[in-house]
């Protein structure tokens, strides 16, 4: 196919709902990785809990990764449009009450509640909006494109998908630092509040996408699902390897500002981003004739040597309150091995 017919599948292949779930797509994956490039620095500096930062940033991420295998009943039954709504109603609320953690005006609920008690039930709050996401915007590309624009849909999803990853630390920088770094929460919520009106506007949804099946038809369907051991298996495989990134992730940024004594750790947390959007097709077409256990299986490979390089550097000091918590998920055990 040549460039111009690309473009011409592209400028004509999809429906107007496909460009709309995608653009919410980006602008989503624009508050989530700008609140996430901060979260671990605002809970440990701004809000205080040094020590419980990374259990409670680990815990974020557990249950917005894990949910979505009930949301997906959720939004079969209830439709995209609907779940949308609800995720960034959700988020909207979420991100600015995690906000509030590091204001002034949320001092006050914490001493009734707690900080670690508050923070983890506004996280969990944020979670359940962000496990909607997914089966949504997946489950819009995939009704919304043919079996012949199937994969360059899936392709243009999650470029846009990097690039909202890509912006989101940049724009968290600017407002980290001409204003706080708890208004880049303030900036989550009010993305997804302008998201909530753009899905009322402008999304539409798909034919025959909603109420298509009762809850105990999506329910023995999911169970279907989990009893096909060898597909289990490679997810609980794979769990490890993002495990160990988001690890990465969350350290990240006391390690460059600590370490690296580079206090924009958000610029530098956009390099795999921008990684992704640069290397994925032409690293697809160099792997293109492997089988997928041996692409996987080296993919694997690559990502262990960069982490092995990394754990040469380590770093001091030992039981240091910035390390200790974010390397072993909530014990003082050493510094991290990054």
């Amino acid at each position: 196919m040549t460039l111009g017919e690309r473009w011409q599948e592209i400028r004509t292949g999809f429906s107007p709902t496909f460009w709309v779930a995608n653009t919410l797509e980006l602008f989503e994956r624009l508050a989530y990785y700008g609140s996430k490039a901060v979260l671990t620095v605002f809970l440990a500096e701004k809000v205080g809990l040094h020590e419980e930062a990374g259990t409670l940033a680990g815990l974020f991420n557990m249950f917005l990764y894990a949910l979505p295998v009930l949301a997906g009943v959720v939004v079969d039954k209830y439709g995209f449009r609907r779940c949308l709504m609800a995720c960034f109603t959700i988020f909207c609320v979420g991100y600015f009450l995690v906000g509030l953690a590091g204001m002034e005006y949320g001092s006050s609920i914490m001493e009734v509640t707690g900080k670690r008690n508050y923070v983890l039930t506004v996280l969990i709050l944020t979670a359940v909006g962000g496990s909607l996401i997914k089966p949504c915007i997946v489950g819009t590309v995939a009704v919304t494109t043919t079996e012949k624009s199937k994969a360059l849909g899936f392709s243009i999803y999650y470029a846009l998908v990097n690039l909202g990853g890509a912006i989101g630390p940049i724009l968290a920088y600017q407002v980290r630092s001409d204003l706080g770094i708890e208004f880049v929460l303030v900036m989550s919520s009010v993305t997804s509040f302008l998201l909530i009106v753009g899905t009322f506007l402008f999304f539409r949804e798909p034919e025959g996408s909603a109420g298509q099946k009762t809850f105990g038809q999506v329910f023995r369907d999911m169970l279907l699902v989990f009893k096909n051991l060898k597909f289990m298996t490679f997810l609980l495989i794979f769990s490890g390897y993002w495990m160990m990134f988001w690890q990465i992730f969350y350290s990240f940024p006391f390690y460059v500002t600590d370490v690296l004594k580079y206090e924009a750790f958000e610029f530098l947390e956009t390099v795999d981003a921008f990684t992704l959007i640069v290397v994925t097709v032409p690293v697809t077409a160099l792997v293109s004739r492997l089988k997928p256990v041996t692409a996987i299986a080296l993919g694997f490979a690559v990502s262990s040597l960069s982490l092995d390089h990394h754990r040469r550097r380590r770093y001091h000091p030992y039981g240091h309150h910035r390390y200790g918590v974010l390397c072993a998920g909530g014990s003082h055990a050493g510094p991290p091995v990054l």
